[in-house]
């Protein structure tokens, strides 16, 4: 699904702003809204889909645009899928720059919880936050947590797990709340940080063994014996 506009003014002005989609591939050469033959209202962050949509070129979806720093963001579930989400985010567009994670992946044991840390490019405006999607069976199922913080560093906690499991996960922001499941987090994803496609992964190692060095007479208490 792709996105015609009908007026070529730059977005901005406390005006309303109106366009129409179009596909390939599909029976339409333009949606229109359902809406009882009147203009639809898109509102950030609220999904369309088919049920609001037919063939036609007679009106128009619109969105009401207050200024000239806004973004906004247009989001599709495919190229032909009628599914589409628009984001306005009051400023700057931010990327996800960096993530890094404690412990470090070589030292995750069972019964710890990992902090992931993402850094961002910029101070986030409002209409974006970012969210960590964390999974331990490569996305046949996964979690989506939404990150905490201020400035540019945020940060979630993905929960301990058992010897051996293997865990991948990414950092993403978006305009809107995603499922908790990550079943739209695709749909719903402004931008991310996947480590260029594969993801960050570890996989959590067997406990850590200790040798006793404390001698006859000391604490098993004290770290240094150990």
């Amino acid at each position: 699904m792709l996105f015609r506009s009908t007026t070529t003014n730059t977005l901005g002005g406390n005006v309303s702003r109106y366009f129409r989609f179009f596909g390939t591939g599909t029976p339409c050469g333009e949606y229109q809204p359902n809406n009882g033959g009147a203009d639809l209202l898109l509102t950030p962050g609220t999904p369309i889909t088919s049920s609001s949509m037919q063939c036609g070129n007679a009106k128009a979806f619109y969105v009401t645009v207050p200024n000239t720093t806004d973004n906004w963001i247009f989001k599709s579930a495919g190229a032909t899928a009628q599914n589409i989400v628009v984001f306005r985010v009051q400023g700057t567009v931010r990327t996800v720059s960096s993530v890094t994670q404690s412990p470090v992946s070589s030292s995750v044991r069972p019964g710890q919880s990992v902090t992931v840390t993402a850094t961002l490019s910029g101070a986030l405006a409002t209409g974006q936050t970012p969210y960590l999607r964390y999974t331990t069976n490569n996305y046949s199922t996964s979690t989506v947590v939404a990150m905490t913080g201020s400035s540019t560093t945020y940060t979630a906690t993905i929960p301990a797990n058992a010897q051996s499991t293997a865990v991948s996960y990414y950092v993403f922001t978006s305009g809107a709340t995603p499922a908790a499941d990550g079943s739209n987090a695709d749909f719903f994803t402004i931008n991310l940080n996947n480590n260029s496609g594969s993801n960050y992964s570890y996989t959590v190692a067997a406990p850590a063994q200790y040798t006793w060095a404390g001698g006859a007479s000391a604490s098993y208490a004290t770290a240094a014996s150990w």
